[in-house]
């Protein structure tokens, strides 16, 4: 009851800190620093990096974690130059806003039809991935994930920026903090020559360099990355405040604290090579572990999740708050009733074909986003094929290799866009 008690008190606690509940919902219009600005975009580039980094060191290997920063390195370049490229057109054209600028009406609308798909697939894969922590691995039961959500949802929604920057960044420094001390602990009280021996006695193959595979490894953490940051307003509205001349280095300076998380990971992952699964990792990272281990490590995850919580509840909510702004209680009832509808479906759901079903929304977003600022409008037809393209890539995902088709799915729609903008080009 220890764990029910004190997430019950900060509940009363933030909503006891909240004077005027939703009035700083949205971004304030302050020009955002170096410091503040980082903070905000590893607000959303460093949630939920733990898990896929597991995932990724039992495809690619020990070199998974190096291929993996390089990954998340060139999806923050990608973004910060659709970024500076959006800033620069409303500079120039007033009222440009991405996706806006980059789209025609009727090509907008079926955009954000897709962007609200990822919004809604990227809260159900975060609560699916809590419900299974929390009751496979913690054998917590559903009321504490219930006001578990419920202290996420009062920092994010009703508390609004303000809540989600002060609380958020304490759980981001959690995070960061555990991962930069345990790694380090773990190595130098065991040795590092004791673990590549371990290795190369028990699963030397983690060793190999495939190229193949990390090619793959490589395309598909950028596709998701870059797509689900592409199409993320949190993302836009902080890109879009920041001061001018710290743009690039504020960018710089997120991708740089953002690349250890992966490094980290993998790390941890070693000592755990003959697992055969994620799950298996985690279960031997927090059950048989020792404690000085352990507890940070549950920790930290509960703290990475209760980020991606947020930043998904914020990118849902953003939806009714576009629609019934004048309405506020109308918005925090419905929001929170879908939400809730949400968190009893999740569990429900087979967690492989959510986690997959948002990622490939995700590299689809950004074959389709990633370059198109500043290019002509894209139509309706460009959709279709995009639709084509992302059922081809589900049917080969379902049978085959997962992140081969995320993979492909992003540089299809890459290549795709390129055509498009071929053809744009000709006909002129």
């Amino acid at each position: 009851m220890d764990w029910y008690m004190l997430l019950f008190m900060a509940c009363v606690l933030l909503l006891a800190a909240v004077p005027h509940i939703g009035r700083r919902s949205f971004i304030g219009a302050e020009a955002l620093g170096l410091s503040k600005g980082v903070n905000a975009l590893l607000l959303r580039f460093a949630s939920g990096e733990l898990l896929f980094g597991c995932y990724a060191f039992i495809h690619g290997g020990v070199a998974a974690g190096v291929v993996t920063a390089m990954a998340v390195w060139a999806a923050v370049f990608v973004l910060w130059r659709s970024a500076a490229a959006v800033r620069y057109r409303s500079l120039t054209k007033e009222g440009d806003r991405w996706p806006d600028c980059c789209f025609t009406a009727r090509a907008l609308f079926f955009f954000r039809f897709f962007v609200r798909l990822l919004s809604i697939g990227r809260l159900l894969t975060v609560v699916v991935l809590c419900a299974y922590l929390l009751q496979q691995l913690f054998r917590f039961s559903p009321t504490f994930l219930f006001i578990w959500f419920v202290y996420v949802y009062v920092f994010t929604v009703l508390a609004g920026w303000l809540g989600m920057r002060k609380i958020g960044t304490v759980l981001l420094y959690i995070v960061y903090i555990v991962m930069g001390m345990v790694p380090f602990a773990y190595y130098l009280t065991g040795g590092v020559a004791r673990q590549y021996e371990m290795i190369v006695r028990t699963v030397p193959a983690s060793l190999d360099v495939n190229m193949v595979s990390l090619f793959v490894l490589f395309w598909a953490v950028l596709a998701a990355a870059a797509g689900q940051w592409l199409a993320d307003e949190y993302v836009w509205d902080i890109a879009s405040i920041l001061k001018k001349e710290r743009v690039a280095l504020t960018f710089s300076m997120a991708a740089f604290c953002l690349a250890p998380l992966p490094l980290a990971v993998a790390a941890l992952c070693v000592p755990y090579a003959a697992a055969a699964s994620t799950a298996a990792i985690l279960k031997r990272w927090l059950l048989h572990s020792s404690v000085l281990i352990a507890w940070p490590l549950t920790i930290a995850f509960l703290a990475a999740l209760s980020l991606s919580l947020s930043l998904s509840l914020h990118s849902v909510v953003q939806i009714f708050w576009h629609r019934w702004s004048r309405h506020l209680s109308w918005t925090y009832v419905i929001s929170f009733l879908l939400v809730l509808a949400l968190f009893f479906i999740a569990p429900l759901l087979p967690m492989r074909m959510v986690m997959f079903s948002t990622a490939l929304l995700a590299s689809s977003c950004f074959g389709l986003a990633a370059l198109r600022t500043g290019e002509k409008p894209m139509g309706v037809i460009g959709m279709i094929g995009w639709v084509c393209l992302f059922v081809i890539a589900w049917r080969w995902g379902m049978r085959h290799n997962v992140l081969e088709a995320i993979a492909w799915n992003g540089i299809g729609g890459f290549l795709f866009t390129q055509i498009y903008r071929l053809i744009q080009k000709i006909k002129k």
